[in-house]
């Protein structure tokens, strides 16, 4: 019975102001009563506080329904906002790792003065090696 109420319905009442949420939820809970939609939640607690009384039980139904009501939309705020709050986590977990991961990928312990003196060091020991491997091959000859 909760969950037949419009989602944009549920918004639009948190925006109303206090007075006015409760008249648009009392007119929520007259059209189910007339639709003979009635919760059985509210219908159980109007019922136990008119002591049995289906009379005094009527009215009280319209209460604990807003209350329901209420109670519901407090709950999907709060929802609302604990997903939002985790969307955020993620998304800042997803900006913190994609940043260590390039900090990884760019971090040299030589510094990029370090790098180019090491690729040098390298290019020339391999330039070493080929030039002493042509000349070994020329003295056999």
């Amino acid at each position: 019975m909760v969950d037949k109420i419009d989602p944009a319905i549920l918004k639009e009442l948190i925006e109303l102001g206090d007075r006015l949420t409760e008249d648009r939820l009392r007119e929520i809970v007259m059209a189910e009563i007339e639709r003979n939609e009635m919760d059985s939640v509210a219908q159980s607690y109007a019922l136990q506080e008119a002591d049995g009384d289906a009379k005094k039980a009527r009215a009280y139904y319209t209460k604990h329904r807003v209350r329901r009501i209420k109670d519901m939309i407090d709950q999907k705020s709060i929802r609302h906002e604990q997903e939002k709050e985790d969307a955020e986590e993620r998304e800042k977990q997803r900006i913190e790792a994609k940043k260590r991961y390039f900090e990884r990928e760019n971090s040299n312990p030589f510094g990029s003065i370090g790098k180019t003196i090491l690729k040098i060091v390298i290019y020339g020991i391999g330039a070493a090696v080929i030039i002493s491997g042509i000349i070994g091959m020329l003295i056999e000859q």
